[in-house]
């Protein structure tokens, strides 16, 4: 087989190494070959029938879920903008989890954006008075800056998130 197991050690059997040239395109080959074998793509395809089922999950739960889900997929710690048009049409959740989480975050980006407007007329209103104001208010501005830190995040969220959806649609759209 070419792996060997002696005395405790795990290695490879250094015949097959001389035997064996370091062809990248062998590797390639094999690899691509591996990528696309049936068992790789049954495999695939349950882990983002599992990852659809916990989207959707989280989608129902309740809406601050939303935040978290929007979070993680925009990261894109699982990579959802490689997935291939076939798991997209078997899995339609997936992209249906990104454009929700797309349109929350795009809302709440919208309503902190409103709020963050208010905060400047309220601030425009008593511009004279500001540092007496921030003083004496003190939590009045601690809630402009905390909204002003999550319409920021909401906004790059949002803006990531329309990225992969966007990617998403285009391999969905490709195949057909």
């Amino acid at each position: 087989m070419g792996l060997t197991y002696r005395q405790g050690k795990s290695g490879t059997d250094s015949s097959l190494l001389k035997d064996k040239s370091m062809d990248s395109d062998k590797t390639s080959t094999v690899k691509k070959v591996l990528l696309c074998s049936d068992i790789a793509k049954e495999v695939r395809l349950g882990f983002y029938q599992s990852i659809e089922g916990w989207i959707e999950h989280e989608m129902k739960a309740n809406e601050e879920n939303l935040t978290g889900l929007a979070i993680l997929l925009s990261d894109e710690m699982l990579h959802l903008s490689r997935v291939d048009a076939e798991t997209l049409h078997q899995c339609p959740k997936l992209i249906e989890g990104v454009k929700a989480a797309f349109s929350f975050t795009s809302k709440k980006f919208e309503e902190l954006d409103a709020k963050l407007d208010q905060h400047h007329v309220e601030f425009h209103k008593d511009l004279e008075d500001l540092d007496f104001r921030v003083v004496r208010e003190k939590e009045v501005f601690l809630h402009y800056l905390q909204d002003l830190a999550h319409s920021e995040e909401f906004y790059f969220i949002s803006r990531k998130l329309k990225k992969i959806y966007d990617v998403l649609s285009e391999i969905l759209h490709a195949q057909d």
